[in-house]
């Protein structure tokens, strides 16, 4: 049995109890160096970092979520920056319009990426962009808001699933609406969820 046969055979589960995604975190040879690269090519701003920690570092935003840069201490045992860009790497991914306005803006700043595609079922094309930064830490560009995102079962917990959380406003689908949702022709079944979304927003 695949993990997605076992994950609609709808078994109880009692996550967390979280609200978003704060961070994410890398280690940097030069902070100042890494800061220039996502401040200049990703858009990030720069913002205030607790001083009590012992440690050269900086804090990140924009998006909804932050990036912080930890620099490490340099050392021989320091692993190698990877040579080649690997779209099955680790990796964060950010979301845009214009998968080639991004890519003729990434040649401008002469950043070597790899251009790869995601072709769903109901015959949607995702284009998605693969670069490194300064130490080697895959970013993604893509334009994934193109593909629905319908749980494989509904969601066993009564929380829900969260589909928006950066601490302004929540929203959640329903297991009655994601059975409808499961039951509707692929190309609508997007249309419907954001409709739903936008319908059941939950301030905070």
């Amino acid at each position: 049995m695949g993990f997605e046969e076992e994950a609609s055979t709808g078994t109880s589960a009692d996550p967390l109890p979280l609200l978003s995604l704060n961070h994410v975190s890398f280690t940097c040879e030069n902070v100042e160096r890494s800061c220039e690269f996502y401040r200049r090519v990703l858009g990030f701003v720069l913002v205030r970092r607790p001083s009590s920690f012992d440690f050269r570092g900086a804090w990140l935003f924009n998006y909804g979520i932050g990036i912080h840069l930890i620099e490490r201490s340099s050392s021989p045992d320091a692993p190698a920056k990877p040579s080649l860009i690997d779209p099955k790497a680790n990796h964060i991914s950010f979301q845009c319009t214009d998968v080639k306005l991004v890519r003729t803006k990434l040649e401008e700043m002469s950043i070597d990426h790899v251009v790869a595609a995601v072709s769903a079922e109901d015959g949607v094309e995702v284009g998605q962009l693969f670069f490194h930064d300064p130490d080697g830490n895959m970013v993604e560009i893509c334009d994934c808001q193109k593909l629905p995102v319908l749980p494989v079962s509904p969601p066993a917990s009564p929380m829900g699933l969260h589909l928006v959380g950066n601490g302004s406003g929540a929203a959640t689908v329903s297991s009655s609406f994601c059975r409808r949702a499961s039951l509707a022709p692929p190309l609508y079944r997007w249309h419907l969820l954001k409709k739903h979304v936008m319908k059941n927003v939950i301030l905070q």
